[in-house]
């Protein structure tokens, strides 16, 4: 066994391609650590929902990108007899950092409990779309309604909407100007059509056969980012088909990019997705 001069600075690796791993890892623990703490702050109030779901989003892409860096195999290098973190031969002479083959691995060899961000990588995405926004996203100081009112000079009432529209009754003239509707108006449209379009896209990428992961995820992930965002919008999101597509969102988050879901897990993943697009249409009819 080698022995350790404790004057001397410990040496992880010999080669650039070891350095490089093993930064690989420590930027994949930085961003476990990030996340961990966001997570934190949002369930405590530290964080609003406008500043967290674009930095949850971010650094569960980043995780994405790392976890395949830091899992992917050496390209070169002698082959390490270091079985763990910490060994003597792995401080003195430095080697191969340990292979990682998921979260669960990683987390473990380097003991990382870290609950919430555990969760939230295994989910893959932001708390708010998994939940659903506890607040509405409308700037401070509107009234239940969604709007402040103002008084006018000339007694006239001055209304701003949510959107940024202005709505005004001219106290003398009587005349009235109105642009805040019709913007409402338009970002629901929108919405409503970027969620059927996700619809439509993921049913047809299952009709089309295709079954792995890297194929089904990003589409199912856009599917249920616009489901909730437009249903939160329209009131026409039904709970349990979003926590159906949770559900599948998930088990493939779970699995390898290039791991499949087979003909049993595709025909029920299509029949609950549709049953959740006809729910979808009918409220849209009925609102």
């Amino acid at each position: 066994m080698a022995t350790l001069n404790p004057y001397e600075e410990a040496r992880l690796y010999n080669t650039a391609s070891e350095r490089e791993q093993w930064e690989n890892l420590a930027t994949l623990f930085s961003i476990i650590v990030t996340l961990d703490y966001l997570e934190l702050a949002y369930v405590r109030g530290g964080v609003s929902e406008a500043a967290y779901t674009p930095a949850c989003t971010r650094l569960l892409a980043q995780y994405k990108t790392a976890l395949k860096l830091v899992t992917q195999p050496l390209l070169a290098g002698p082959s390490s007899s270091s079985t763990g973190v910490g060994s003597a031969n792995f401080l003195a002479g430095g080697s191969k950092p340990p292979p990682v083959q998921g979260l669960d691995e990683f987390m473990r060899m380097y003991n990382m409990d870290m609950p919430a961000a555990h969760h939230r990588l295994l989910v893959g995405v932001p708390a708010t779309v998994e939940h659903g926004a506890a607040s509405s996203s409308s700037p401070s100081g509107l009234n239940s309604a969604g709007m402040s009112s103002a008084s006018q000079p000339n007694g006239g009432a001055h209304f701003t909407a949510n959107n940024g529209g202005s709505i005004s009754n001219g106290g003398q003239g009587g005349s009235g100007s109105g642009s805040g509707g019709g913007g409402s108006s338009r970002e629901r449209a929108k919405q409503v059509a970027e969620t059927t379009q996700a619809f439509i896209t993921f049913l047809d990428a299952l009709k089309l056969k295709l079954r792995a992961k890297d194929s089904l995820h990003p589409l199912l992930s856009e599917l249920v980012v616009c489901y909730t965002r437009c249903g939160e919008g329209t009131g026409g999101m039904n709970e349990e088909a979003r926590a159906k597509m949770l559900h599948w969102l998930i088990q493939l988050n779970q699995m390898r990019a290039s791991d499949e879901i087979d003909e049993e897990q595709a025909r029920q993943l299509l029949f609950e997705i549709e049953g959740a697009y006809q729910e979808w249409f009918r409220s849209l009819q009925d609102s």
